[in-house]
């Protein structure tokens, strides 16, 4: 009987063409993978600390009402501290301080750091906060959400959200307010008052622009949709 089977040259050519569809395939997925887990760290972290600022109006009375200011008139790395420990820290089960201001060594440490001014810390989930208390601004906090801690890339609108504490709002991602659609922050062609002073809120290529506040509406964008990435969300 006469035997079947492949040959070495076809097993070879099989291997080959395997790993080329791999090589083509697999990035794809493991960028969509990376995409999928930013998604629910980032939703999960915004739930519990929206959560925790709820539970800390009841002790604390109204976010109006709370102070900015705790340890001084301006914008120190104690008065963002102080800040957290009075109105986070006793809501946020797991917190844990990991480092203050925002040089190169926080960033890979900790995550995305707010400000020079402010305090990072890590959450269970894998997730990390940073707050800045400043009394100079109208808003009661900033806070950075960096839905991987200090893994890469550590960047604003890919797995860095910047939100802010509204005295009369609460919490809600940077640049809300301002009746802007989804389409004007893609364009990021408008200057509007985001609280403190005008500036424009955008979420845009890296290469498409030179300002420094290209992704600052990344946030804002990423809410307005869910807390899901769209096909047309920039990540280049």
């Amino acid at each position: 009987m006469k035997k079947t089977g492949f040959t070495l040259a076809e097993v070879l050519i099989t291997l080959g063409i395997i790993g080329i569809v791999a090589a083509i395939v697999m990035p794809t997925l493991i960028f969509n993978n990376q995409k999928n887990i930013i998604e629910a760290r980032a939703g999960q972290t915004y739930s519990t600390l929206a959560q925790a600022i709820e539970m800390s109006e009841l002790d604390n009375s109204k976010i109006e009402y709370w102070s900015n200011a705790i340890s001084g008139n301006s914008a120190t790395a104690a008065n963002s501290r102080a800040f957290f420990e009075q109105y986070l820290a006793p809501y946020l089960k797991g917190a844990s301080e990991c480092g203050e201001g925002n040089d190169n060594d926080i960033k890979t440490k900790c995550g995305y750091p707010v400000s020079g001014a402010g305090i990072s810390y890590t959450l269970p989930n894998g997730s990390s906060l940073s707050v800045l208390a400043n009394p100079q601004s109208k808003m009661v906090a900033h806070i950075t959400i960096d839905a991987n801690a200090g893994e890469a890339p550590n960047k604003l609108g890919y797995d860095v959200f910047y939100f802010v504490i509204h005295p009369d709002r609460g919490l809600e991602p940077w640049g809300s307010g301002n009746n802007l659609s989804r389409e004007d922050i893609l364009a990021g062609n408008k200057t509007v008052n985001t609280g403190d002073r005008k500036e424009i809120v955008a979420c845009l290529d890296e290469s498409k622009s030179s300002t420094t506040l290209y992704r600052h509406g990344c946030t804002l964008l990423f809410v307005m949709d869910g807390m899901t990435f769209k096909d047309d969300y920039p990540w280049e």
